[in-house]
């Protein structure tokens, strides 16, 4: 057998190995995936990506960009009050000198310049942070089932407050933070999320955490400063927005980019309050 036809069938033997191991193992992370069905629609690659060659011209491609550019209208495809059934990511102005102010010139930031469409890096990539999990305890009890559309965990060592956390993530085994799952509603001692559990990968006893989320990139290329690590775990604190209280090795997400703001600035000078 010559050297080219032995190396042709290894790839196809990988390849077709890959496609007999469990699908979920290669699904991209919820939202943006085809277990999180909440919006009435689910996610796969072809809602984004598209072949010219078997598929029609999607509108998004030949849209005006006149508001936003051509990446940013693929986004707001799918980011509309029409399509979401969750308006709050729904018609989100983009990060810009048009939707802020012309103070320091006209400037725009494309959505994929923070967010990551389809890895949650903030959940994974900070395993061993200490300040990475919102709330953490112990899985006392599952309820899922194959196919369900929605699934629940009881916890215990844990009270988080009432659907204080819808939309973050929840990892049910700390042991395999790639498995995620959105949460659509909480109480003191369950949390319930979008899609089925895979119970290979979850049992009763196991540590779970609660994790930010919202497809943040763990680093950002800034405008003016190169690329920057970004921690975001949280809403308030070091590693969110911002704050006035760190060094010049800022990581908080506004903060990487802001070089001449009088808040929230790369050298972490100045008050919150003093202005944009």
């Amino acid at each position: 057998m010559k050297r080219s036809t032995r190396g042709m069938l290894t790839i196809l033997i990988a390849l077709a190995g890959m496609l007999l191991v469990n699908p979920d193992a290669y699904a991209l992370d919820p939202p943006h995936n085809s277990y999180d069905t909440s919006n009435g629609f689910s996610m796969t690659c072809s809602s984004c990506h598209w072949d010219s060659s078997t598929s029609s011209t999607p509108a998004w491609l030949t849209a005006p960009t006149t508001t936003y550019t051509q990446m940013d209208n693929l986004c707001m495809s799918c980011h509309t009050a029409g399509k979401l059934s969750d308006t709050s990511y729904a018609d989100i102005g983009t990060h810009a000198s048009v939707n802020t102010s012309t103070r320091y010139g006209t400037w725009y930031i494309e959505c994929r310049t923070c967010h990551n469409p389809h890895y949650q890096q903030q959940t994974t990539n900070y395993p061993t942070d200490p300040t990475v999990n919102v709330v953490s305890g112990t899985v006392a009890a599952i309820s899922t089932a194959p196919g369900a559309a929605q699934s629940s965990i009881t916890i215990s060592g844990a009270a988080p407050s009432p659907n204080a956390y819808i939309n973050y993530m929840l990892i049910p085994n700390l042991a395999y933070p790639q498995r995620m799952y959105r949460i659509s509603a909480n109480t003191l001692t369950t949390i319930t999320v979008r899609g089925a559990l895979n119970t290979n990968y979850l049992k009763v006893g196991n540590t779970f955490a609660i994790r930010y989320g919202k497809f943040v990139k763990d680093t950002v290329t800034t405008p003016n400063s190169g690329a920057k690590q970004v921690m975001f775990f949280n809403t308030t604190g070091p590693n969110s927005f911002g704050t006035s209280t760190v060094a010049a090795t800022a990581t908080a997400v506004c903060q990487v980019c802001h070089t001449k703001t009088l808040s929230f600035n790369s050298a972490g000078t100045g008050s919150v309050q003093e202005g944009p």
